[in-house]
């Protein structure tokens, strides 16, 4: 009888002192949900960066060009604004993908980031 009772009295204390135990692994998923989302905002952040960075480089030639009387070709202008268009729009896209599509997004982004470095160096080579 009093084993009986001392399993009644033990066995929710038991229990009680596994519930930590058991909600430990969907705390460590969304722990590591959160380190995803983390990891995709600096990502996204940092590709903003870049894109500001090319967006004052192509401002800067713009106006060195023009101060020194020299004019970029309207086309080499036009093939580097579409170039950059098209990494900007590509870096909004990393701001708003999600887990599911964000290999994808990515991987855009990067082509249009590696397209516009290879149009400005086609157009400017001596500039790397």
């Amino acid at each position: 009888m009093k084993t009986l009772i001392a399993a009644m009295v033990i066995a929710p204390l038991l229990l009680a002192g596994a519930l930590p135990a058991s909600a430990a692994p969907s705390t460590q998923v969304a722990a590591t949900a959160d380190d995803g989302k983390a990891d995709r905002a600096s990502y996204s952040d940092q590709a903003r960066k870049e894109l500001l960075d090319w967006r004052r480089k192509l401002q800067a030639t713009a106006d060195q060009g023009k101060a020194e009387g020299q004019q970029a070709s309207a086309a080499a202008s036009a093939e580097l604004n579409l170039a950059w268009a098209k990494a900007d729009t590509a870096a909004h896209k990393l701001e708003v993908a999600g887990a599911a599509d964000w290999d994808m997004t990515k991987a855009a982004y990067e082509a249009s980031s590696h397209d516009l470095a290879d149009t400005w160096h086609r157009i400017y080579p001596g500039d790397r």
